[in-house]
């Protein structure tokens, strides 16, 4: 893969397809996060990582954040980007690397929650020919902004003005996507994604360097439990941010939970004023 600016847009070249169809399935990683096990996907392209495996003495058996260049101590706080930053200083195999959970993932059916719909290889290759990245459907809100449901939810709006201030000291030309995505009524979530690695390798050197910088400048005293996660629930918001920004050309793809029928998730997504469900 290669990397083409055209118009400000930012396009990735396959070299390894042809024009009229896919002479090769790329090498693809979609990393599972997970604290326990389960019940992996059949397809080979699904790689299980125990996220946080420094923090505990008793092991799932996958692959573990705590191994090479790694973060896994601080997964309290980043969630499952221990696992996204294993699989950025790690990973040099997969032309494609994606992050999903031991509960989420990516499907074609978005009203089945059975892993035999999941996507595969296959798929990815297919979508990567005309996207850059393929993320969950974005969440409509009825009532409310991206600003707005972070803090009504786990976090604190304080959190949100550090994080602007950190990226107009040190990447300013982000501030306006950073306003735009968070003033917006939609987003996508729970950092699942797939893209080339060497895009994602871009976007991981972006994100942790403004989470690190966070990390030194936010006050968590007297934070709960959920509000110390603040780190993974800022990322949610940065990977919009930073497709907005980069022009990314997405693909987006039903997320389906293997802990939750679809039909009681649409029920509580319709309750709690979303107007689409992801």
């Amino acid at each position: 893969m290669k990397k083409v600016i055209i118009n400000g847009v930012l396009i990735w070249v396959v070299t390894e397809m042809s024009n009229s169809k896919c002479d090769k399935i790329l090498n693809t990683s979609i990393y599972v996060a997970a604290h326990k096990p389960f019940d992996t996907p059949l397809d080979e392209a699904y790689k299980p990582i125990e996220v946080g495996s420094a923090l505990r003495e008793c092991h799932t058996g996958f692959i573990r954040d705590d191994t090479g260049d790694n973060i896994s101590e601080k997964n309290a706080g980043y969630c499952e980007l221990t696992g996204l930053y294993w699989l950025w200083k790690n990973d040099k195999e997969s032309d494609i690397v994606g992050l999903c959970h031991y509960r989420r993932f990516f499907s074609n059916k978005p009203l089945s929650n059975a892993p035999r719909f999941f996507l595969d290889a296959n798929d990815v290759t297919q979508i990567m020919r005309e996207s850059d990245i393929i993320l969950p459907r974005e969440f409509y809100w009825r009532n409310d902004t991206v600003r707005t449901i972070y803090a009504k939810g786990e976090g604190r709006d304080k959190d949100l003005i550090i994080v602007r201030d950190i990226i107009r000291q040190r990447c300013a030309s982000f501030v306006d996507s950073f306003d735009a995505v968070v003033n917006s009524c939609h987003a996508s979530y729970c950092n699942l994604f797939i893209a080339p690695k060497m895009l994602a390798d871009e976007y991981c050197e972006w994100l942790f360097d403004i989470l690190f910088a966070l990390e030194n400048e936010v006050d968590t005293s007297g934070y709960s439990e959920a509000e110390l996660r603040i780190f993974g629930y800022i990322s949610e918001i940065l990977l919009n941010v930073w497709v907005l920004q980069m022009h990314c050309r997405r693909f987006e793809v039903p997320m389906v939970r293997l802990d939750t029928p679809p039909l009681k998730k649409i029920i509580r997504y319709v309750r709690d004023g979303k107007r689409a469900m992801p």
